[in-house]
């Protein structure tokens, strides 16, 4: 799709800089950047965040079944290795 957009001098010299600092047409850095801003990529999370999430979604601590998690998860690896070995 073919669009055309009207923008400040000051930011078409910066981008024509940029893009021919980065090898590439300005239309191309155009795109990326409007991708960039479209369809951000998701910020990444810390292990301290991540188990926060799972303690809050109810994910750690619902197998109450499971006394020791470290030997369930070896014994998991375990058979999950073995798996297939009749």
């Amino acid at each position: 799709m073919s669009q055309s957009i009207e923008i400040p001098d000051h930011l078409a010299a910066s981008l024509a800089h940029e893009a021919k600092k980065l090898g590439i047409s300005v239309n191309d850095l155009a795109i990326r950047v409007l991708e960039s801003e479209c369809h951000p990529v998701p910020e990444r999370k810390t292990g301290t965040q991540v188990a926060d999430l799972w303690r809050a979604a109810g994910v750690i601590g619902s197998r109450s079944d499971i006394e020791d998690a470290q030997i369930e998860a070896r014994s998991l690896r375990r058979q999950s290795e073995n798996r297939g070995r009749g």
